[in-house]
């Protein structure tokens, strides 16, 4: 909340969830904010005027493969990820995001599949994810 200035200050249950763990910001004119939305729309302005010498945002990409190194005890450590699956990018780190599937309430869709005692469920995915 104070350094980048999103106030989660709101505590719901949403799809999936047992209890009341999704943080989000409060209603603006009486509409729900899409969280992640305005999450990744504040860190992604961040990071273009702060850390653009630093940090490659790429989106449009299709993950394909993720590249890793075995180390000597067998565990394996992500070096990179394969995209578009031709396109290698190493990397030190790597942060992979997705919507869930908290949106899908279609019948034959994932939460139907998995949990379908929560199909109907809010959650913070728009129509758009």
């Amino acid at each position: 909340k104070h350094r980048f200035n999103v106030p989660l200050t709101v505590l719901s249950q949403l799809g999936g969830h047992s209890a009341k763990r999704t943080h989000r910001a409060p209603a603006v004119d009486g509409r729900p904010v899409p969280i992640g939305w305005k999450i990744m729309s504040t860190l992604r302005a961040t990071v273009d005027s702060d850390y653009q010498d630093k940090i490659e945002v790429r989106c449009g990409n299709t993950v394909t493969k993720l590249i890793h190194k075995i180390e000597a005890n067998g565990s394996k450590t992500v070096t990179g990820v394969e995209v578009n699956g031709h396109e290698i990018i190493d990397a030190d780190a790597v942060v992979l995001a997705t919507g869930g599937f908290g949106c899908c309430q279609s019948k034959d869709g994932l939460m139907a599949r998995f949990r379908p005692d929560l199909l109907g469920t809010p959650t913070t995915n728009g129509h758009f994810a």
